[in-house]
């Protein structure tokens, strides 16, 4: 039996930014104070509290993080150019955005840090930072710093590209983030300190078919990691949810087969309920072709290990697509 996690888990809200972005594929869309927003808030850390019953989860504003986040880099680092992996922290700075992120392969497996979907080779995306930092101080600012080996990753890269990197401010760190970033000497303050940090996800993670949703399929091809594309530039991603994801690892939960599966059920649902929002509003079914140039980019869902068991196309109703999600959940529940 797994032991139970005690400690503070991290929730940052983020849906209520992202949402919006649909914007650009000229759907109308609930805005940021739309009382879904709230509603799949506070349902999510309901169901959360049921996987990490001894854990104290703390919701993140990330839109308010970002800004406290970008006023600390801006008093420590008075004139050093900010650039962030976090797209929020570089829009809200009116910055350079690092787009990279991890990447998994079809198993689920970890094949390394690659560009965002529909963004440039990482060595394209740190020519033009050289070119634009010219040779002046650079601030790395993230909203949080986990195991550390990305920013570990992404300060080797500066430094072989003699950018000036003066330090790293985050909104927090975990503590296991230090054995990665003390011996390489890289500076690192935070806003905020917590107690026993257990875990970090965005709320859109558990919520599929939402910008950034998940973990991103790609490939490896020597050296390089990318994103894996379908013949119309389609996306992929493993949600953090249960069968298609190992959610105990990735998530650290802590539930049940059982409770594991109504976890990922109720999530789906949330998601089936913004999409009906969204296709009332547009008086139009929503369909997978609709979301495929949204930036941050919405990834199809797929399960790690049977990338098989759930089949698209691009003219494929987003709720009808969600719904072969529960049917997956239901099956895998009934040969267990």
């Amino acid at each position: 039996m797994r032991p139970p996690h005690t400690g503070t888990y991290l929730l940052t809200h983020h849906l209520s930014s992202t949402i919006p972005a649909l914007q650009q594929c000229g759907l109308s869309v609930p805005q940021a104070g739309h009382s879904i927003y709230d509603t799949i808030l506070s349902e999510l850390i309901t169901l959360m509290e049921l996987q990490l019953p001894n854990c104290d989860i703390k919701v993140l504003q990330m839109d308010d993080m970002s800004h406290h986040i970008i006023h600390a880099a801006r008093e420590e680092f008075p004139g050093a150019m900010i650039v962030s992996t976090c797209p929020t922290i570089a829009y809200h700075a009116g910055s350079f955005a690092i787009e990279i992120n991890r990447i998994v392969d079809l198993d689920g497996n970890i094949l390394g840090i690659g560009p965002r979907p529909g963004h440039q080779p990482i060595h394209i995306q740190l020519d033009a930072l050289k070119r634009l930092s010219n040779d002046g101080p650079v601030v790395i600012v993230e909203d949080g710093i986990f195991s550390g080996r990305t920013i570990a990753q992404l300060f080797d890269w500066l430094k072989a590209a003699q950018v000036n990197v003066v330090g790293v401010i985050a909104g927090f760190r975990f503590e296991k983030s230090k054995e990665v970033l003390e011996p390489k000497g890289i500076p690192v303050l935070t806003i905020a300190e917590y107690d026993n940090l257990v875990d970090w996800l965005p709320d859109h993670d558990f919520l599929p078919l939402t910008p950034s949703n998940g973990r991103v399929v790609g490939v490896k091809m020597q050296n390089l990691v990318v994103p894996l594309y379908d013949y119309k530039g389609a996306s992929f991603c493993i949600p953090y949810l249960d069968p298609f994801a190992p959610v105990k690892e990735w998530a650290s939960f802590t539930g049940d087969r059982t409770s594991l599966a109504q976890f990922a059920h109720a999530c789906i649902s949330m998601s089936l309920h913004l999409y009906e929002i969204i296709q009332e509003m547009n008086r139009k079914a929503i369909t997978i072709a609709d979301l495929l140039k949204v930036q941050p980019r919405i990834s199809v869902p797929v399960q790690a290990g049977n990338s098989e068991n759930l089949v698209y196309s691009h003219e494929s109703d987003v709720r009808r697509y969600l719904h072969s999600m529960q049917t997956v959940i239901g099956r895998s529940y009934d040969r267990d």
